[in-house]
């Protein structure tokens, strides 16, 4: 699943709890709350693998955001280069990733084990998956 264009964004249409509830006096808890199930029903959605559920999920929560000025991935939160870093990053580990994918396969695990530890170290956290390695900024990363 890539990115989400900035216009599925704009044009998604808003829960009605939340909009009854940014109405009803900009009740912003409340509008939080809807927002919290959101990202919870993406998260069991990820974990079914349910891959409409998680972009249905993915955009509804974006979209909330956007609404409050949140929306991570607005220009407004992104460091100057942010997007490109972010970019850089990513085929960096993504490079590693395969790299340890070749060691595993030719049953290299002292590589692998050793791609994996500088990944750890860098603040990457690895999960392998049937379907492949995923990666992420470890917490506190």
């Amino acid at each position: 699943m890539g990115p989400v264009p900035p216009q599925e964004i704009a044009e998604a249409p808003l829960p009605r709890p939340f909009t009854d509830a940014m109405d009803d006096d900009l009740a912003v808890p409340r509008a939080l709350a809807v927002i919290h199930k959101t990202v919870s029903d993406g998260n069991t959605a990820l974990t079914d693998g349910d891959d409409p559920d998680i972009h249905a999920a993915l955009v509804s929560a974006r979209a909330m955001l956007d609404v409050l000025g949140l929306d991570p991935e607005s220009p407004q939160w992104r460091a100057q280069g942010g997007d490109r870093s972010g970019q850089a990053l990513d085929a960096l580990v993504r490079a590693e990733l395969s790299a340890r994918d070749e060691a595993r396969v030719a049953k290299d695990f002292a590589t692998s084990d050793a791609i994996r530890d500088r990944l750890t170290a860098a603040g990457i956290a690895v999960e392998d998956r049937a379907d492949g390695s995923r990666w992420s900024l470890a917490d506190g990363a």
